[in-house]
């Protein structure tokens, strides 16, 4: 059998502060989707092909090249926005040259609904409505690659944003069927429970999250993060199961 190619793909780590410390914004993915169905998952999808031709975001292509250490750079940023809005209804945008206003979101709660359907482009949207993407706050922490085996594979850029003000995160009810705000730890707990089923980018994402007191702090550290590796692991049998490892790890 040949190896399925490679797709580009962003997924977003949304988070707030609260009483109890950071929160992540986390999505059930529908049982019958092909790819992690049922699986509680960050905001995230692939790179599409309108993507590249999109210019109206704050980043030009060669910082977005930079910043990732890649080509056709800027087109990760454009879908990190895009599916953000498409599976939560944040939006990281300004409209007409100002901040979105809560009538404006509730305006746009339909051209979500029609972006999602495939009634609309995104690139079409954004001219009709205006919009000028907010794609510099965007911070690239984490490369994961899916293992050979799956029957999809993703090349994906993991960033994390601050949740946008006054803006109020919702599933779509087709691809995502509910949403929660957590503390790592709790999503952690949750899934050993088996109560939050996770794929294991990320658990170890989760893992990695946990260690921070502060949505500051995890922007401080994983903007001074450099030469971020490609983390891309195997499949292998363990009691009976086939579970993902890191290679360099034991």
């Amino acid at each position: 059998m040949s190896t399925p190619e490679l797709r580009r793909a962003a997924t977003v780590v949304v988070a707030r502060d609260s009483p109890r410390g950071p929160e992540v914004l986390m999505l059930r993915r529908h049982v019958r989707l092909d790819f992690v169905g049922d699986a509680y998952v960050f905001p995230g999808g692939a790179v599409d092909a309108d993507d590249a031709d999109i210019e109206a975001i704050d980043i030009s292509s060669e910082e977005a090249d930079a910043r990732l250490s890649t080509t056709r750079g800027r087109a990760f940023f454009v879908a990190a926005v895009r599916e953000i809005f498409e599976e939560s209804g944040l939006l990281l945008a300004t409209q007409a040259g100002r901040a979105l206003s809560a009538a404006d979101l509730s305006s746009l709660a339909d051209d979500r609904e029609k972006l999602n359907a495939r009634d609309v482009a995104f690139r079409d949207l954004i001219v009709e409505r205006d919009l000028h993407l907010l794609a510099r706050d965007l911070i690239f922490f984490a490369h994961w690659v899916t293992p050979v085996g799956p029957p999809r594979r993703y090349d994906t850029r993991f960033f994390m944003v601050e949740a946008p003000l006054d803006q109020i995160a919702s599933h779509d009810g087709e691809e995502t069927v509910s949403s929660l705000w957590v503390t790592p730890t709790e999503a952690l707990e949750r899934h050993y429970r088996g109560e939050l089923e996770m794929i294991f980018p990320t658990i170890r994402t989760l893992t990695e999250l946990a260690t921070f007191d502060s949505v500051a702090q995890m922007r401080s550290v994983f903007r001074a993060r450099r030469d971020i590796p490609r983390r891309e692991p195997v499949l292998i049998e363990r009691d009976g199961d086939i579970v993902p490892v890191l290679p360099d790890e034991s």
